[in-house]
């Protein structure tokens, strides 16, 4: 895990936008990490401090998947050659694990 302030520094990897002070974004990302553990050949996983990001990154952040401005609910991006190829916050769904999964799978199929 690698920590940045910079997503637009990001080639490839998952992107996680934490708010410290958030009980959910804090439950995500434990749920995250434990995902990202699973697999045989990880990508580089990054987690940005919402706090420490601009109110552009933000909002451009969020305008991916039409969210708006970015909160660090957990928002979690996947990255391949500095282009959003998936996003995902629903980490409290029941099948959030299996979400994840579809999602990685989808983006990074030969891993």
């Amino acid at each position: 895990m690698k920590l940045t302030s910079e997503p637009d520094s990001i080639d490839t990897g998952i992107l996680f936008v934490h708010a410290t002070w958030s009980g959910p974004s804090v439950m995500a990302l434990r749920l995250l990490t434990e995902f990202v553990s699973t697999l045989p050949d990880p990508p580089d996983f990054f987690v940005a401090d919402i706090d420490a990001l601009s109110d552009e990154d933000r909002r451009r952040l969020g305008a991916f998947k039409g969210w708006g401005l970015l909160h660090g609910a957990g928002e979690t991006f996947w990255i391949v050659d500095r282009t959003h190829r998936d996003a995902f916050h629903e980490y409290a769904a029941k099948d959030a694990m299996a979400q994840l999964a579809r999602i990685h799978r989808t983006v990074f199929p030969i891993r």
